[in-house]
C-alpha cells in the first residue's frame, strides 16, 4: 500500500503539469457553470428591454371569422310598401352564414406613462444583471483563491513529509545494519522503525487531503485532468496594498441599488395603470353580409375609432401591488446595510490578521533556521559519536515541524489577504 502511494507521490510531484492561480482563474471565468448561467441572465435582460420597447410601436392585426346560425333572424314589418300598397311582410335581420375578413392598426396614445416606466425598469434590469455578473466572478475568485491556497499548502506539506520519510527510511536501513553488528540496542532499532511508520502514516494522510483538495479545485474550474498540480507562482500576497475602507460602489451594492431603481420604475408603471388611457384604431373589413343584413354578397368597408378609459375601482389591487414593492425595497435596503457592516468587520479582522502573520512569519523563519542548524549539528555529533541517532532523528522531526508551521502561517496570511481585498471591494485578479 505504502509503496504504491509513494510511486504515486513521485509521479505527481515529478512529472505532472502545473497550473498557476492566474491560469486557474482564467479557467474559472471561462468554464464555471454559475457564471455561464448569469451571462445568460444578462442576455435575457437585454431581450426584456426589446420587449418593453415594443409597446412604443403600433399593433397591426389580421383576422378572419366564420359563423353559422341554426336559424336565421327575421322581423315582420308592420306597414305596407309605399309603392305597391301591399304588406312588406318578413325581412331577414340575421343571416345563417356570416363570413368576415379584417385588418386593424391600433395604437395606445397614452397609458399613464406606464410604457416609459416599464422600459426604464427593464434597462435597470440590464445594469443589475451586469453588476451581478461582476460580483459573482469576484465571489467565485475568492473561493478559488482560498481553495487553491489550501491545495498548495497541502501539496507543500506532502513534499515536506515525503522528504522526511525518505530520510527516515535511510536512517532505518542504517539502524538495521548497526543492530546486526551489535553497535546499537534493539530499543534504538524499534524507535527508528516506529518513527518511520508514523511518518509514513502522516504522509498517506497528506496525500489523501491533497488529492481531495485538488479534485475540489479542478471541479470548481471545470478541468478533468487530475494529474495537474498547483504552482508556487502565486498572487503577490506580500506586496499587495490593502485598502482601509470598504468601497461602497462595489458591484454587489451596484446590483442592489439598480434593483431598487428597477422596483421604483415598476411601481410607477403600476401607478400609471390608475390613470386615464387613450387608444385609437383604424381597420378594413371584407364581409358577407357586410353592413346590409338582408344582402347576400361580400362588402368592403372601413372602420375607425378612439377609446378613452379610466379605472375607477379595482378592489385595491393596484395599491396592494405597490405596497408589496415598497416592502421589497425596504428588504433590499436592510440587506445593503447588513452587507456593508459585515464587509467592514471582515476588513478590520483580516487586516489585523495580516499584520499578526507578518510577525509570525519572521518568527517562523528564525525557528526554521535554528532547527536546520540543530539538525546539522546533531548529524555531525552523531557521526563523531557524541550524539545518538535518536537525537538526530528527533532533530529532523523538529525541522519538519518548523517547516510545516512556517507554511501554515504563510497560508494563513494568504487567506487573510484574500479576505481583506474581497471585503474592501477590490476586484480579485490573480
Amino acid at each position: 500500500m505504502y509503496k504504491a502511494a509513494l510511486l504515486l507521490i513521485v509521479f505527481l510531484t515529478g512529472t505532472s503539469l502545473a497550473i498557476t492561480l492566474n491560469k486557474a482563474q482564467e479557467q474559472l471565468l471561462s468554464n464555471n457553470l454559475e457564471i455561464q448561467a448569469i451571462r445568460l441572465n444578462l442576455e435575457k435582460a437585454k431581450v426584456s428591454v426589446k420587449e418593453s420597447r415594443a409597446a412604443l410601436y403600433p399593433s397591426l392585426d389580421a383576422s378572419a371569422s366564420y359563423r353559422h346560425l341554426t336559424e336565421k333572424g327575421e322581423a315582420t314589418v308592420p306597414f305596407n310598401n309605399p309603392f305597391t300598397g301591399k304588406p312588406v311582410g318578413t325581412i331577414t335581420t340575421a343571416p345563417q352564414d356570416n363570413t368576415e375578413f379584417g385588418i386593424d392598426l391600433s395604437y395606445p396614445f397614452f397609458l399613464g406613462l406606464s410604457r416609459l416606466h416599464s422600459i426604464n425598469a427593464a434597462e435597470e434590469g440590464i445594469e443589475s444583471a451586469r453588476a451581478s455578473l461582476v460580483s459573482t466572478k469576484n465571489r467565485l475568485s475568492l473561493q478559488l483563491g482560498i481553495l487553491y491556497s489550501r491545495w498548495l499548502f497541502s501539496y507543500k506539506q506532502l513534499e515536506v513529509r515525503r522528504i522526511f520519510v525518505d530520510q527516515l527510511q535511510l536512517q532505518a536501513e542504517q539502524t538495521v545494519n548497526l543492530f546486526s553488528a551489535g553497535v546499537i540496542s534493539r530499543a534504538t532499532l524499534l524507535q527508528t522503525q516506529s518513527r518511520l511508520q508514523s511518518a509514513k502514516t502522516d504522509l498517506l494522510a497528506a496525500l489523501d487531503q491533497t488529492d481531495s483538495l485538488k479534485r475540489e479545485t479542478l471541479d470548481l474550474i471545470q478541468i478533468a485532468d487530475t494529474s495537474i498540480q498547483p504552482s508556487d507562482t502565486l498572487f503577490a500576497f506580500d506586496t499587495v496594498s490593502i485598502p482601509s475602507m470598504v468601497d461602497t460602489a462595489r458591484p454587489e451594492i451596484v446590483h442592489l441599488n439598480s434593483s431598487i431603481r428597477q422596483i421604483d420604475f415598476t411601481k410607477k408603471a403600476i401607478r400609471g395603470q390608475r390613470m386615464q388611457s387613450l387608444a385609437g384604431s383604424v381597420g378594413y373589413r371584407y364581409a358577407n353580409p357586410g353592413l346590409n343584413p338582408t344582402g347576400d354578397a361580400f362588402m368592403g368597408y372601413g372602420v375607425a375609432g378612439i377609446q378613452a378609459k379610466w379605472n375607477l375601482f379595482d378592489g385595491f389591487r393596484n395599491s396592494a401591488q405597490r405596497a408589496q414593492l415598497d416592502r421589497q425595497v425596504q428588504i433590499l435596503d436592510v440587506n445593503r446595510k447588513s452587507m456593508l457592516d459585515a464587509w467592514k468587520k471582515m476588513l478590520e479582522l483580516s487586516t489585523a490578521q495580516v499584520a499578526r502573520t507578518d510577525e509570525r512569519i519572521k518568527a517562523g523563519e528564525l525557528a526554521l533556521e535554528a532547527a536546520r542548524e540543530l539538525e546539522n549539528e546533531l548529524r555531525n555529533a552523531m557521526d563523531a559519536g557524541t550524539a545518538t541517532r535518536t537525537d538526530y532523528i528527533n532533530a529532523m522531526g523538529g525541522r519538519v515541524q518548523a517547516e510545516l508551521l512556517l507554511e501554515q502561517v504563510r497560508f494563513t496570511k494568504r487567506i487573510a489577504v484574500l479576505n481583506a481585498l474581497y471585503a474592501a471591494g477590490k476586484e480579485l485578479r490573480f
